[in-house]
């Protein structure tokens, strides 16, 4: 060993000055291992030993190398001479190519690796150089000569097969440092070459662990060629090609990997970075590489070998160095780097649940499972990791990744928690800070929520966010502490954990609704948080100045935070208080509120002016608190009102004002009491201040607005008396529009009131009557008599929409269920539960309804509760203000009054300036202006004072002047909006082009673009302008077109504009808040008259109904596209609407009549209607005469008869069947109706026709309103397409009508109507039509349809149109002799039937069938139709090849004639058919169509299914036909063949089918070579392609084609590796597979997909294809024999592999089938893996043997022959379970199940094994016990056996009684219900659950309880259970009717659900 040690270090001393002259640069991160191995090239060490020496003695001058000559050389005894020679030259002639010579010169690496063969003596130093050679061709062919690749790999295998003793020398530890490097970049370039070939160098390859080390320690750091980094970059070379497969196989290996990160701290930097980018890049971002394989490369140790490369040492540092370098440039820099790198490893690595090696714990860590455990251990072994930059954060990472790793970080930390003045200590509570901020409780709760009751899981997230602990130790200490930095890093974690209490309590509000989580939380805060004392306490502490203190900080090197920061944030916490439990605040405490305010002013006079904007916000925030606190401190009368208020009114004045400023000084303001009835005229007030820019003005106006506030505020009772009196005195000036309008308005909305039932309506409708009164009495002046009206609780859309996500929340599962879906299904099964259909039961809709209303009570007495419950949830938190709500007349405040007095004494025009403002905006907001303008009418000086006066109702109006510069965009849009002439809206868009904003919205047929710097603000203010101008022009009746256009322009703009504004409010507020202006206005509700009578377009009513159509219009668009509610928002003009038009349906039918009404039917559509005004409105339209429906033209439709069609289309949108408010009466007055109209022709009665066809196809239980009569009426009419239409769904849903319809079509004259006959007709063929009628068409008709068969390029659309019906006919009616000359015609009519219909042929087809049903010699109809249609598809497919349809149909017709054919005589054969001509084309057509790569793979399928079954009858099996080989040949020649093979394509199964039949037909095809594709195309399932390559391969061996060259059979993609399908096989089978290998194909997912969904019936083989439910289960017909032979004693195998690959859980499933073959073979598969049991070193082994000796002896004591012992599924399913669950430790049931197996000494195989112990577990995990074997039961539920071992066990009655009891939580009753479904499946026993077990009432009972998702579990069992009683010959009907019953309770509950939750 010394020897060889000192050899090697005398070795590398006479290699060192080669290698340093030929150095390079070291390999960049991002290069690949290719790129290294080629440079390694480069440094290839040529010298060699002494004895190699003596051989290379030679000339140079005389052996001229080339190519050829080299070849030569290789050949002589020369050889390895010549090799060297041939070394030297590549690695030092830089200028030659020598090798790509050799190689163009036909060499290869093969040749060279023959030398080491011919030598005599296999020494290392011989085969150094015939690998260092073989290393230089194989890296020329990876970089320049890749057309010699595959002629490498196949050499490379060589090497692996022969020489692989020799590759294990070189990499053993005697071998020297050279030999190591030559074999290791030789592998690195195999392994580069072809991924199948470096898997099967890794499988070839077992290096020692010793073998190892040695090749991974650090030997000489800084040679960048060493033994460690050659092995580096031949193992990443298995990575970079990223083959799934291959990388796999390295991680199996697990030390080939995790060796090298043990010493990567002293690698070069590019060494790590290259390993580390290629491991994240091709392992942990590789989906293909699992979790488990990832768990077991990165160890606890291999993490912190990795996190120890945070403190990178580098090769200059090694121990073993001389000298050491740390504080270089370089070193610093490349250590930073490294850093970086790392950091973002192990952030995939640990905190990336998809990539990396987490878990999400849904406990929080509350659990006794450690789900982390390996990220804790590693996380435990960091020493203080908060003082270090980025493992800091990768911790914090880590816990918002992992949160139930944090409490455990906690107690880390618990004890460095002490407050002490040190940076270290600041560190870690900034990194507790953000541990804290990393939690996000909304994911938490959504994670979570399915495993934590609700106040478990809200206390663990409190617990984690604000820990206990921490509060104690360190944030009460460090708040009373003396040093401000340790005062200020404590308050700065406690916002940090109060913000995150504020994030928990908006989560709570959101999926939460109770109290007692509310409660629960508070309480925590209470009981936890620091008081408020402590933080007003810090507040005066922080103007302390200890000099002591600071001494101690500028000594410890820590630096004091700012005074002005350290406050903002008390004041940021005392904030948070404020948001997360105002309880915090109510406290006793002597608060002096100068304290904070003054405090901060005098901290304002010393700080610097930058400062000075942070400190006002700081006052503020002050203010707005001490506002929360306690809102006397600002009564008015205090000093310190008036302080804030002329302090926030100098922050206002601003231009970047904040929005706290603005709603401090609006709270302010607020409490003055002087806004009460006016609080949106605050923003007036507010905004006004910003309209002055001078300074002194701006003091002049403060001083005046101070003081005019504090006057109104001491004589509020005064201005509120004045105006009273003004309102007095106008009132007889606008007494016509208060009196008589009002009452008008009341009798017009509200007559409708006392007819309403609803009481939702009722108190909606009384609002508004009382709105309506209040608003517009203006004697009646009690404002809190007006408030308690408006105190219903009806909110705004915002309230709704988060009422509504939360029902949503709370039933996570409804959201992903299809309730539509479950809807249709239970249609269906209500269909099939009525015993008789509706046309022989006369009285069935009685009973239906009966049986409705008495399911309807029951249903809302028992869940009653539960509706009001939620109906409380969405209507109690509703907003204050309701949306309805009409606006007051006037709003006038007694500022403005008081502000108008002042203004008589002082003329300043600042003032004038700020009040105008004021004035104008406030008439904008008035519904009439009047007393504004009274009250002004003294104050001439006003420069807006005419604006004003000609705004009263007796002066015409004005537009603004523009005197004032605030105004200015009101003033250009007074004059556009009173202007006469329409707007263009290029000029519109220009108003507001000043702009950073643009906006683009459509208006009309035109975009409009518009730039704009508007606030929400400045469009509120516009918005009630232009509504203000609109109304007053209305209410004037001076109204005109233009300026209606310019209105209706302007606001449909302002509706669409704060979509362009940013704004902290969701966007549907801010539209609901500004429609409310318009749909809130009395007069335009007043003027809003779509029933008006007779009106000229000119007339103010019409406009305004035109205007509030187009804005309805836009707001529906808009909040389409915010996904927000319209209906409160149309509440007031939809009934008004609803109210005029059943005044004018009840009073003026007549009158209406005469009257256009198209603009009243838009709005119909628009305003949202609800079901039940729908259904009313049609109720009264049809008690009107008919005479109404029709106009005085006598030819058009009046209004009403407009509506009726448009109602009844709303109606079918709105609601389904069992909402169905309209009965059977309505549908006969409304046919009596149409009947009237249709008989006196009138325009446009196609309208009806449609929308009652529509209604009768929803709701056909009401058709029995068209009587016989009327039907009969019906047909006597004019007959339509909508008629038609008609007809056919009456005859569709009642079949009795079908004989009027008939007596009518047998008269001569309407029998003619064929355009008629047909299409009704064909929409009833399943009915038994009158012989009578089908003689008189076919004597009609007769002639026509033979004359367009025979005669197909003469087109006839009524025949075309009508192929269905047609065929009908033909089928029905056509006589022998017509079906036989047609056909005789067709036949000889070839030359016409190219580019024939798809209706011809269907036509063609129905002729034929007539034609063989009337003849006895049924196969020669048969044959001329093959013969026609082959002919037809051969043409289609060359001339019309896409036209898929046609060809698609062709294939349908073909296919439906063969199998006819084969059924009229067995093993027929139609041997004329391949003789034909049309033959060969079909064949090369057919497989040229369906083998190319197309896009619609239903036409391939469909063509390659026709050519396979006209292949089957056109040749006898075995006749060696020539034309089939060529077939097969031309099939597998094609160039998609192997592509589709090796595809999952659904075009695959027929290609294999085609396959299949060729090769019966011909035998010759069969060779061995086919063998290896179809085990590459088998998957070993049981889908239909895989049966039939199974029956393939079983055809192959019966017919002698030696299969044993390919055992053990591989499958899949292994099998296509192995094999080689597209490559050469010569050197593929040179070592077979091991069993190893085999086992691993195993898929653990399909293998229990086999167990839960085992084929019990399927054999051991069979010609015909296996249905089954899944075919995704392995086919036990193939992996049973294959195991059989696996398991041979002759065989070594890995027990442990056929455990854990799941092979044995497989076998005993098998033993169940009722197939004596399959449970024979899986008893011998047992039976043999018990003898290599018995001869393993397994430490399993007992285990497993013990297991099947308790299984033996539970056959043994039955007492019957071993084949007729069938196991139950109930206990196969347990047992191959199990087995799986004992080879995971890790898994909850692995302790109980072990105990079970290693207990039982003979299993007792007629039971369900540890039903009562499972089922009652009292284990901490008892949820996974009782789960897991209620999926057994689930899934073993197959038959009568297991049926009757679950009866013997009392299974139901344990489970039905279970499910109603307290410890069934959600998933086992789920489960249980799934445990009945699966056995419903089984006729006895669904008989039995309903006679023996009342499973009927119990599913009655449970019905009322169930979870939605739990609804489609439940509709399965009822389908099971009428499946069986549908079957049954005895009276059933009562069980029937309790089903029926069940169905509309369940129909019902989940129609309520979905009504109160809406998805």
């Amino acid at each position: 060993m010394d020897d060889t040690v000192g050899k090697s270090k005398k070795a590398r001393k006479r290699t060192s000055k080669n290698e340093n002259e030929t150095s390079t640069k070291k390999a960049k991160i991002n290069d690949s291992v290719e790129e290294v191995v080629e440079r390694d090239v480069k440094r290839q060490n040529v010298d060699s030993d002494k004895n190699d020496t003596k051989d290379t003695v030679y000339d140079d001058q005389q052996d001229i190398f080339n190519g050829q000559s080299l070849r030569t050389l290789f050949s002589s005894s020369n050889n390895l001479a010549a090799l060297r020679k041939f070394v030297a030259i590549c690695n030092e002639n830089k200028e030659r190519d020598l090798a790509a010579e050799y190689l163009h010169n036909g060499g290869s690496v093969l040749e060279v690796l023959r030398l080491l063969e011919s030598s005599d003596k296999k020494s290392t130093s011989i085969a150094t150089t015939v690998f260092s050679a073989s290393h230089i061709l194989l890296m020329r062919i990876l970089t320049e000569c890749p057309q010699y690749r595959n002629s490498a790999i196949e050499s490379c295998r060589h090497l692996l097969n022969s020489h692989m003793s020799i590759v294990y020398s070189m990499l053993g530890i005697q071998s020297n440092a050279k030999q190591r490097k030559v074999i290791l970049k030789l592998l690195a370039a195999i392994a580069s070459l072809d991924s199948s070939l470096s898997r099967e160098l890794l499988i070839h390859l077992s290096l020692q662990q010793q073998t190892l080390e040695s090749l991974v320690q650090q030997t000489k750091p800084m040679d960048s060629q060493s033994v460690r980094t050659c092995f580096i970059h031949f193992v990443l070379a298995f990575l970079v090609e990223g083959n799934t497969l291959v990388i796999r196989t390295l991680l199996d290996k697990r030390n080939l990997l995790c060796c090298i990160f043990s010493e990567l701290l002293y690698d070069s930097k590019d060494i790590v970075t290259l390993v580390l980018t290629t491991v994240k890049t091709y392992v942990l971002e590789n989906t293909g590489v699992s979790k488990t394989m990832k768990l077991h490369v990165f160890s606890t140790s291999t993490i912190l070998n990795l996190i120890s490369l945070y403190n990178w040492k580098g090769p200059n540092n090694w121990p073993k160095n001389k000298t050491h370098s740390c504080d270089s440039e370089n070193f610093l820099a490349d250590k930073e780097v490294i850093s970086d790198v790392v950091h973002e490893f192990l952030i995939t690595l640990l905190t990336s649940h998809r990539y990396g090696v987490i878990f999400h714990d849904r406990t929080l860590g509350s659990s006794r499972n450690k789900h982390n455990q390996l990220v804790h251990t590693a996380l435990q072994n960091l020493e203080k990791p908060w003082e270090h930059e980025k493992p800091s954060d990768l911790i914090v990472r880590i816990m918002s990744a992992c949160p139930d790793l944090i409490r455990s970080q906690y107690n880390a930390i618990e004890s460095f928690l002490e407050p002490r003045v040190s940076p270290k200590w600041i560190c870690l509570l900034k990194f507790i800070g953000k541990i804290v901020k990393s939690i996000n409780p909304v994911n938490s709760i959504k994670t979570c929520s399915a495993e934590l009751k609700a106040n478990n899981l809200i206390n663990a997230l409190l617990s984690l966010m604000v820990p206990s602990t921490i509060v104690k130790v360190a944030i009460l200490p460090g708040l009373d502490h003396d040093s401000l930095s340790v005062r200020h890093e404590a308050l700065s974690l406690l916002l940090i954990m109060t913000n995150q209490l504020k994030t928990i309590s908006l989560a709570i509000k959101e999926f939460y609704k109770t109290s007692t989580i509310e409660n629960q939380r508070t309480d925590f805060i209470l009981r936890t948080v620091p008081s408020l004392e402590t933080i007003l306490r810090m507040w005066n502490r922080t103007f302390e100045n200890d000099t002591d203190i600071k001494a101690s900080e500028n000594a410890e090197s820590v630096q004091s935070p700012e005074l002005v920061d350290h406050l903002d944030t008390i004041l940021s916490v005392l904030h948070s208080y404020q948001d997360i439990c105002p309880e915090l605040l109510d406290i006793s405490i002597n608060l002096q509120p100068n304290l904070l305010l003054s405090s901060l002013n005098n901290l304002q006079d010393e700080e610097e002016t930058i400062k000075m904007e942070k400190i006002n916000r700081m006052k503020v925030k002050t203010i707005q608190f001490l506002l929360a606190l306690d809102s006397s401190i600002f009564a008015p009368k205090e000093k310190a009102f008036k302080e804030a208020l002329f302090f926030l009114i100098s922050l206002i004045r601003q231009k970047d004002s904040s929005p706290d400023s603005y709603n401090a000084i609006r709270t302010l303001l607020h409490t003055t009491g002087l806004f009460e009835t006016c609080e949106d005229q605050l923003d007036i007030w507010i905004n006004g201040f910003s309209v002055v820019a001078d300074s002194e003005e701006n003091e002049q106006l403060t001083q005046w607005f101070m003081s005019v506030l504090k006057s109104a505020i001491k004589h509020i009772d005064k201005y509120i008396n004045i105006i009273t009196q003004a309102e007095g005195t106008i009132n007889d000036q606008i007494a016509n529009f208060n009196v008589k309008k009002a009452e008008d308005i009341i009798n017009e909305l509200f007559d409708k009131a006392n007819k309403i039932t609803s009481p939702c309506q009722e108190e909606f409708s009384a609002v508004e009557s009382s709105l309506i009164n209040g608003q517009f009495s203006f004697n009646e002046r009690k404002v809190d008599t007006i408030d308690n009206i408006f105190k219903f609780n009806q909110g705004n859309s915002k309230d709704t929409i988060k009422s509504t996500k939360f029902m949503i929340q709370k039933n996570n599962q409804m959201t992903n269920f299809d309730t539509k879906e479950i809807e249709d299904v239970i249609n269906r099964l209500l269909d099939k539960t009525n015993p008789k259909s509706f046309p022989s039961n006369k009285n069935h809709h009685k009973i239906l309804s009966t049986s409705i209303s008495s399911s309807t009570n029951e249903f809302t007495n028992s869940d009653i509760k539960e509706t009001n419950e939620a109906i409380d949830i969405l209507f109690n938190n509703f907003g204050k203000e309701n949306p309805c709500r009409m606006q007051a007349c006037t709003a006038v405040s007694p500022l403005l009054c008081c502000a108008l007095q002042k203004m008589s004494e002082k003329n300043c025009a600042t003032i004038f300036a700020y009040l105008s403002y004021v004035m104008v905006h406030t008439l904008h907001y008035q519904v009439v202006p009047d007393l504004l303008v009274y009250m002004t009418t003294d104050l001439t000086n006003l420069p807006i004072y005419k604006y004003l006066q000609n705004w009263s109702s007796s002066k015409q109006p004005i537009s603004l002047k523009n005197k004032l510069p605030s105004l200015k965009l009101l003033y250009k849009l007074s004059n556009m909006l009173l202007a006469n002439s329409k707007m263009d809206v290029t000029e519109f868009s220009k108003l507001f082009n000043d702009g950073h904003s643009t906006y683009c919205f459509k208006y009309g047929d035109k975009e409009v673009t518009i730039k704009h710097s508007l606030s929400l603000y400045d469009v509120k203010t516009l918005l009630k302008m232009t509504v203000f101008y609109l109304a007053q022009l209305v209410q004037s009746k001076i109204l005109q077109q233009a300026q209606n256009e310019n209105c209706k322009l302007v606001l449909v703009f302002l509706l669409n504009m704060p979509q362009s504004i940013e704004s902290n409010q969701e966007n549907a507020v801010i539209l609901e808040e500004n429609a409310r202006c318009i749909f809130t206005h009395p007069i335009l509700l007043h003027y809003f008259s779509p029933f008006c009578g007779e009106t000229s377009k000119d007339s103010v009513e019409y406009m305004i109904v035109e205007t509030i159509l187009k804005i309805c219009e836009s707001i529906l668009h808009l909040c389409e596209k915010h996904n927000a509610g319209t209906c409160n928002i149309f509440f007031a003009f939809r009934s008004k609407f609803l109210t005029q038009l059943e005044n004018i349906i009840e009073k003026n039918p007549l009158e209406a009549c005469a009257n256009n009404y198209d603009i009243a039917i838009e709005l119909l559509k628009i305003l949202q209607l609800e079901s039940k005004d729908i259904a009313s409105l049609l109720f009264a339209l049809m008690k009107l005469e008919k005479s109404t429906f029709i106009s005085s033209d006598k030819q058009n439709l009046t209004v009403f008869g407009h509506i009726v069609p448009v109602l009844l289309d709303m109606y079918c949108n709105k609601e389904s069947r069992l909402h169905d408010t309209l009965n059977e009466q309505f549908v006969e007055k409304l046919s009596l109706h149409l009947i009237y109209l249709k008989s006196s022709k009138i325009n446009h009665v196609d309208r009806w026709e449609k929308a009652l066809a529509t209604y009768l196809s929803i709701f056909s239980h009401n058709i029995s309103g068209i009587s016989t009569n009327t039907f009969a009426q019906l047909l006597t009419k004019s007959i339509t397409a909508s008629t038609i239409q008609l007809i056919t769904t009456l005859i569709t849903k009642n079949t009795r009508l079908i004989s009027s319809l008939v007596k009518y079509f047998l008269k001569v004259e309407n029998v003619k109507q064929g355009d008629v006959v047909f299409p009704i007709l064909g929409s009833s063929l399943k009915y038994k039509w009158n012989e009578k009628f089908l003689q008189s068409l076919y004597g009609r008709y007769g002639s026509d349809i033979s004359a367009y068969i025979t005669e197909p390029r003469n087109l006839v659309p009524w025949i075309e149109e009508n192929a269905a019906a047609i065929v009908y006919l033909i089928e029905s009616t056509f006589d022998l002799a017509l079906c036989e000359r047609i056909c005789d015609t067709v036949s000889q009519n070839g030359d016409k039937l190219d580019m024939v219909s798809i209706c011809f042929v269907q036509l063609l087809e129905s002729v034929y069938k007539r034609y063989e049903s009337l003849v006895t010699a049924k196969e020669k109809p048969l044959m001329d139709l093959i013969r026609v249609l082959l002919h037809i598809m051969t043409l289609t497919l060359k001339k019309e090849s896409k036209n898929l349809q046609k060809i698609k149909i062709l294939c349908g017709k073909l296919n439906d004639a063969v199998i006819r054919l084969k059924e009229t005589e067995d093993n027929f054969i139609f041997s004329s058919l391949s003789k034909s001509y049309s033959w060969p084309q079909f064949t090369r057509f057919s497989l040229k169509l369906g083998l190319k790569d197309a896009k619609d793979e239903t036409i391939q399928s469909n063509v390659l299914k026709i050519l396979s079954n006209l292949c089957d009858i056109a040749y006898g099996d075995d006749i060696d036909d020539e034309y089939a080989k060529t077939l097969f040949e031309m099939t597998t020649s094609h160039s998609e063949f192997v592509n589709i093979m090796l595809g999952s394509s659904s075009v695959k199964g027929d290609l294999v089918e085609l396959l299949r039949i060729l090769t019966r037909k011909n035998h010759s095809v069969m060779t061995v070579s086919h063998v290896p594709l179809y085990l590459a195309a088998y998957n070993a399932t049981l889908c239909h392609v895989d049966q039939r390559i199974l029956q393939i391969l079983q055809y192959y061996e019966t017919h002698n084609v030696k299969l044993q060259q390919y055992w053990p059979y591989l499958w899949g993609s292994a099998a296509a590796t192995r094999y080689s399908i597209k490559g050469e096989t010569d050197t593929a089978l040179w070592r077979q597979p091991s069993t190893s290998e085999v086992f691993n194909l195993f898929n653990k997912n399909i293998v229990n997909e086999t167990i839960k969904n085992y084929p019990i019936h399927r054999a051991m083989k069979s010609n015909e294809l296996y249905i089954h439910e899944n075919s995704n289960v392995y086919d036990p017909a193939f992996y049973l024999p294959l195991l059989c032979t696996l398991l041979a004693e002759n065989n070594i195998v890995a027990c442990y592999k056929v455990s854990q690959s799941g092979a044995l859980a497989l076998v005993l499933a098998a033993c169940c089938s009722d197939s004596n073959d399959i449970r024979m073979t899986a008893y011998t598969i047992i039976s043999r893996y018990y003898f290599h049991l018995e001869a393993s070193k397994s430490k399993e082994k007992l285990l497993w043997m013990r297991l099947i000796d308790a299984l033996r002896n539970g056959v043994f004591s039955l007492k019957c022959q071993l084949k007729d012992v069938r196991l139950s599924c109930l206990m196969t399913t347990f047992l191959a379970r199990a087995s799986l669950v004992a080879t995971q430790p890790l898994h909850p049931l692995y302790s109980p199940l072990h105990t079970f197996l290693m207990a039982k000494t003979a299993l007792d195989l007629n039971t369900i094994p540890e039903l009562l112990q499972l089922l009652h577990s009292s284990h901490v995990e008892h949820n996974a016990h009782r789960y897991w074997i209620l999926e057994n039961i689930r899934d073993g539920m197959k038959g009568d056996n297991d049926l009757n071992v679950a009866l013997k066990c009392m299974l139901f009655k344990i489970l039905l009684d279970f499910y109603t009891c307290i410890l069934s939580d959600a998933k086992t009753k789920k489960l249980i219900l799934e445990v009945i479904a699966s056995t419903t499946k089984i006729p006895k026993a669904s008989l039995l659950l309903t006679r023996g077990y009342g499973v009927l009432p119990w599913l009655h009972e449970i019905v009322n309880h169930l979870d939605i998702c739990e609804a489609e579990i439940i509709i399965t069992i009822i389908e099971n259970l009428l499946n069986t009683l549908d079957s049954s010959v005895q009276d059933v009907s009562h069980y029937k009717s309790l089903l029926f019953n069940i169905l509309l309770l369940l129909q019902m509950y989940l129609k309520n659900r979905h009504k109160v939750c809406p998805m």
